[in-house]
């Protein structure tokens, strides 16, 4: 799957704190999981990005509701997106930022 394939996806070669994305991995109604180097430990990696297609929209890099009706149920997700970090395997960070999500 490239980054065409979901229509909010970041584009290859796009930085994320460390991380270069590759690719996206899968897409589906929670968000985008991306294939990326992480430069300081020279390995590459899964990053999982919540954005979840029904109430959600990325504006530029950040990802925001799409209107104000949604923002509690995007909030909500939000946070048990975070607390999903805290149950994964080797999940080496959970991150916040722009509105969106990472694990």
């Amino acid at each position: 799957m490239s980054g065409q394939d979901h229509r909010q996806a970041l584009p290859a070669g796009f930085r994320l704190g460390s991380c270069r994305v590759v690719q996206v991995l899968g897409a589906g109604g929670f968000g985008v999981t991306y294939l990326c180097d992480h430069a300081g430990l020279g390995v590459q990696v899964a990053v999982k990005e919540y954005l979840p297609n029904e109430i959600a929209v990325r504006d530029g890099t950040a990802v925001h509701p799409k209107s104000a009706g949604d923002r509690e149920g995007f909030e909500w997700g939000l946070s048990r997106f975070s607390g999903r970090g805290q149950n994964a395997g080797p999940v080496r960070a959970s991150q916040r930022g722009a509105g969106a999500g990472l694990l």
